[in-house]
């Protein structure tokens, strides 16, 4: 993360003489629509109107899932993130399975892994048995995508 001065510019320094020489640089616009990448619904793709008619705060421009429904969280492409899907192919398959297998630790066994964090489906610091449960409540196999609200 970078500084940003009140006029919206990244601050850059050039040079030692006698102290430094600040440079203000200008935050970008990729898609050069005029709206700053930070603020951009779509920085990668013109859309100067910011238009998201489903409001999942990805702009139509870019979104591959119009019409998400309100509420579901999605991901960089406006897709619905789908839990259990650890590889992020709209799936839950048996990579998936396979992710929360190497992560399993038993019952009352807090999992400390970074890489295994996202297996802990009930939030509870373990994956157990439980995670398994919801996993294959969710399983679609390969290619076919789970329902969003099958572990419910």
């Amino acid at each position: 993360m970078r500084a940003v001065d009140r006029y919206g510019y990244y601050p850059s320094y050039e040079g030692f003489n006698n102290g430094f020489r600040v440079i203000e640089v200008p935050e970008p616009d990729s898609d050069n629509d005029g709206i700053l990448d930070s603020s951009d619904n779509c920085p990668n793709a013109y859309n100067p109107d910011q238009v998201d008619t489903d409001g999942d705060g990805v702009g139509d421009a870019c979104d591959k899932c119009p019409g998400t429904p309100p509420g579901n969280q999605v991901g960089p492409a406006g897709c619905p993130i789908q839990l259990a899907d650890f590889d992020n192919d709209s799936d839950v398959d048996q990579a998936d399975f396979g992710h929360l297998q190497a992560c399993l630790n038993g019952i009352g066994v807090p999992q400390i892994k970074p890489a295994c964090q996202d297996a802990d489906l009930n939030t509870n610091g373990v994956i157990d048995q439980i995670d398994l449960r919801m996993l294959l409540q969710c399983m679609s196999g390969s290619g076919v995508p789970a329902d969003l609200n099958c572990a419910n």
